[in-house]
């Protein structure tokens, strides 16, 4: 049986890349983090999403919660090495090739696509979280 407890934890592990990835962008930002920083607020999702899943992995008990969390890492895994090769790329470019059109593009994909692709997935994920299906009674009990 799936406690209150342990969909409640399963929604924030999903819902981390929003509730601490923005607060977390918006604070460097504020503090002066310059104009690189202001076109990447999908990397910090990813980052807050990354840490917050491998936390909960490592240090909550076998079932529901860290069946979620393992998916949430699997997931910002892929989106963080896609956007190590993203990021490499548009460096490579800008400063390699001089292409300024390189970094518009980037900013576009890490500042643009993937914070509404963590918003999109924290929402679906999370209701999916809240709303898993009880597991049947074992037989005999």
């Amino acid at each position: 049986m799936i406690s209150g407890k342990a969909r409640a934890v399963a929604v924030l592990v999903h819902a981390a890349p929003v509730v601490l990835g923005l607060p977390l962008y918006v604070a460097i930002f504020s503090l002066g983090g310059g104009m690189l920083v202001f076109f990447f607020p999908g990397v910090f999702m990813v980052v807050a999403g990354l840490l917050v899943a491998l936390i909960v992995r490592q240090f909550s008990p076998p079932g529901f919660v860290r069946t979620e969390a393992a998916g949430s890492l699997r997931f910002h895994g892929i989106v963080a090495l896609a956007a190590l090769v993203v990021l490499v790329l548009v460096f490579t470019a800008l400063f390699a090739g001089g292409n300024m059109g390189a970094a518009g593009s980037g900013a576009m994909l890490l500042g643009v696509l993937l914070p509404l692709l963590e918003l999109a997935r924290a929402v679906m994920y999370g209701i999916g979280a809240a709303r898993a299906p009880q597991a049947p009674p074992l037989p005999g009990s």
